[in-house]
């Protein structure tokens, strides 16, 4: 945050001679280069036989982890002293998408692996093996945004830096999906396909609290800050299946069946602790330039690839593959470079 200055000469020896002086507004504009958690999922594809997985089994990197986006702040002084102050925050991280895709003529064979809901034990969906070539898509996306309302009082003042309490509402937007198209060209010259998608959408609101502090000496500074919001994350998880056999479209694909798709919502508890450093230079009185650190968590947080269910009943009823909520976290963190104006 720009240096607080009360309109009283500047005594110390170390007060920056271009701190700012009266201007009633600030704003701050930051480019943001963070990588994100990987998704996890159990093994979506194996390829040979015997089998070796090629994706899922643990985390499934297809999206890109450095991920780019920008954060906003503008804010605004209630008094002439500067102890008491109202600002606004927003950011993005850049929608990222990727797709893995893989085709084989037949050689090597290609899988997708379940578990028999009637016998319990390991089987497979076979996508391409000899005589039948096979296709699969896998691709995931994944976008979060957010806005943040505070309002900034100053606890305490020295000659060389100051510390300010924060407190305001926090709105965070999260949003993954990840979806598995595989299709099959069978020996009599048709085409099978089946379809899987699994969406998970978390939007938080809550109350947050925080603390920055920031040191300086002549025109460097040093500035760090720590908030933690607490509210209610609404989890939306929508779950979306079809299958092409023999010229047939049929609902449900292979993980996706009548007894987990559909649209599930529920009201949860979640938190949001952040922190950040950030080391900067006053330019000129009305201009700094910093670069620092940030690292933000989404704790108790819904992600698709937690909500597969691999178990599949091939008698073709009963109650798997199943659905429930399952819980889990989201970080991020990277660096940050941007530039602060007083006016």
């Amino acid at each position: 945050m720009l240096v607080h200055y009360d309109g009283k000469p500047d005594t110390a020896p170390h007060c920056p001679p271009c701190a700012p002086r009266g201007y009633p507004y600030y704003a701050r504009a930051e480019y943001l280069m963070w990588w994100g958690q990987p998704q996890s999922a159990p093994v979506l594809l194996t390829e040979g036989a015997p089998a070796v997985p090629l994706v899922g089994g643990g985390e499934v990197r297809l999206i890109a982890q450095t991920r780019h986006g920008g954060r906003f702040t503008v804010g605004a002084w209630l008094d002439n002293s500067q102890d008491l102050a109202v600002e606004f925050v927003g950011f993005f991280i850049g929608g990222d998408s990727s797709v893995y895709e893989r085709t084989s003529t037949g050689a090597p064979v290609l899988a997708r692996p379940y578990i028999d809901g009637v016998t319990g034990q390991p089987s497979q969906s076979i996508i391409a093996a000899p005589g039948s070539p096979g296709i699969i898509d896998i691709g995931m996306l994944s976008r979060l945004w957010g806005l943040e309302g505070n309002v900034r009082c100053e606890v305490c003042r020295w000659n060389w830096g100051h510390v300010d309490a924060l407190a305001g509402i926090r709105y965070l937007d999260f949003n993954e999906n990840l979806t598995v198209l595989a299709g099959t060209n069978t020996r009599r010259g048709g085409s099978n396909f089946t379809y899987d998608d699994f969406g998970a959408r978390n939007r938080f609101l809550g109350s947050q609290a925080g603390v920055e502090c920031e040191i300086y000496h002549r025109k460097w500074f040093l500035d760090s800050w720590a908030k933690i919001a607490v509210g209610d994350n609404f989890e939306q998880l929508e779950i979306e299946g079809s299958r092409l056999l023999g010229g047939r479209l049929l609902p449900g694909g292979l993980l996706t069946q009548p007894s987990n798709i559909g649209r599930h919502r529920r009201h949860q508890f979640a938190y949001v602790p952040e922190i950040a450093v950030n080391f900067g230079y006053q330019v000129q009185q009305h201009i700094r330039a910093s670069v620092g650190y940030n690292f933000l968590l989404l704790g108790n947080v819904v992600r698709p690839g937690d909500q597969i269910d691999t178990r599949i009943n091939t008698s073709g009823a009963g109650p798997v593959p199943a659905f429930s909520f399952n819980q889990g976290e989201f970080w991020i963190h990277g660096l940050t470079a941007g530039f602060e104006f007083c006016f």
